[in-house]
């Protein structure tokens, strides 16, 4: 059984996009989009020779849902969904599927794009609400567990090019107005 799960991601501080430099733009395409892509086209070739596989790939909550400040790292996310999709259609025919789960707030240690390897974890300020999340908690790494086996499976064997948003309902709340 061939799978494969691209999990790898580094993130960004939120700033305003004319404080975001071109070099953080491309580090974070580089490692969450391209590496991605390299991921795929790396398993790629026994996935074919095998005539089945199963890739998973890890996009974001932050790619359906804006936020301010968020321009490279949700634009990254949001590349890792088309990413998802033109793949599904290049390796279809090879009896690969490829989907995407994407997490809502989840308080992981995330690599910033100016962190250093080892620099403890940073509190964004308001990171820790959860009451804009219905279901009133942030999520946990085991709540993602069962959207990946479940696309990792021969259960998803006719589902390909889609994302699962794995995130309290979190996309359903409309920020308040000001």
């Amino acid at each position: 059984m061939a799978i494969w799960i691209n999990a790898a991601a580094i993130g960004a501080p939120r700033r305003d996009v004319t404080k975001v430099s071109r070099d953080e733009v491309s580090k974070i395409l580089d490692v969450n989009v391209v590496g991605a892509y390299e991921a795929i086209k790396a398993v790629a070739p026994a996935m074919r020779a095998a005539g089945y596989g199963r890739i998973v790939n890890t996009a974001s909550v932050a790619a359906i849902r804006s936020t301010h400040g968020g321009v490279a790292y949700g634009v990254s996310k949001t590349a890792v969904i088309g990413l998802t999709e033109q793949m599904a259609v290049e390796l279809a025919a090879n009896g690969i599927t490829v989907n995407c789960v994407s997490p809502g707030q989840t308080p992981t240690k995330l690599r910033s794009v100016d962190e250093a390897a080892g620099a403890p974890q940073e509190t964004a300020p308001g990171s820790n609400n959860s009451s804009t999340i219905p279901l009133g908690r942030r999520g946990r790494l085991d709540d993602y567990v069962g959207a990946i086996l479940f696309l990792s499976s021969a259960l998803a064997g006719y589902i390909t090019g889609m994302d699962i948003q794995v995130e309290g309902g979190v996309r359903l709340v409309r920020p308040k107005s000001f």
